[in-house]
């Protein structure tokens, strides 16, 4: 199945079940930590570290983005993440790292996370460097996993590259995606070796679960797009296509 990936019709907090426990897990892109906090409990691992400047940026890229508010509540958010998650911090399940993603690569040894989530900025050069950075300090078998894998006119507006950069980081690696969850916002699910480790734990789970999935060639992972349909309502339904 190398030449193919998984199209599962879940979202990323079941998709976070079918990981194993007991793992050291990051998290690029804190902000309140709300899904943090859903990482600890459908993960469970016995360590999570958690990464966000919690800094205002004047970067051109980042303008459009809500999160990017000013250095005062970026200041208050900090305080209610260390409130929100005191006794993981007390205990070491929950390390903070007041860092940008960067900043904090040197804090891990190569080979020492089972999982890395990336959802921190999400224009191409950030995504891309986040990869290729946190790549090196994956176990054998461990997973990069990343959200707003999606092409549709909000990620366009707000400049979003995340799927190009997961297109050229696959391009220049050995690294493949094994699974996208089925969401206006997909995770993507990436590993280079899918017979050990977090992703052979991963797919294994997937196969006994009752997940409906599709397995696609690997090629039409890049060209997921997402289109509008208006409903009677008026809301919008978002529908994949490849």
């Amino acid at each position: 199945m190398d030449d193919k990936f998984f199209y599962a019709i879940t979202n990323r907090k079941e998709l976070f079940k079918l990981l194993p426990k007991d793992t050291i897990g990051c998290e690029i892109g804190v902000q309140r930590g709300h899904f943090s906090a859903i990482i600890l409990e459908n993960a469970n691992p016995n360590q999570l570290h958690l990464i966000d400047p919690w800094r205002f940026s004047e970067i051109a890229e980042y303008s459009a983005d809500g999160a990017n508010v000013q250095q005062v509540e970026q200041d208050k958010i900090h305080r209610g993440v260390v409130k929100r998650f005191k006794s993981e911090i007390s205990t070491q399940k929950v390390i903070l790292h007041r860092k940008t993603s960067a900043e904090a690569l040197s804090d891990f040894e190569d080979g020492s996370l089972d999982f890395v989530y990336v959802d921190g900025m999400h224009h191409y050069e950030a995504v891309l460097n986040d990869l290729v950075g946190y790549a090196a300090k994956l176990k054998p078998g461990g997973l990069l996993l990343g959200h707003d894998y999606s092409e549709n006119y909000h990620s366009h507006r707000m400049g979003f590259g995340v799927v190009g950069a997961v297109t050229s980081f696959l391009n220049r690696t050995n690294y493949k995606i094994i699974l996208l969850t089925h969401e206006t916002w997909s995770t993507y699910v990436l590993a280079n070796d899918t017979t050990t480790g977090a992703a052979q734990y991963l797919i294994k789970r997937l196969m006994q679960s009752n997940i409906e999935f599709v397995a696609l060639p690997q090629l039409l992972s890049a060209s997921l797009k997402h289109i509008s349909f208006k409903r009677e309502t008026g809301n919008l339904r978002w529908i994949p296509c490849f």
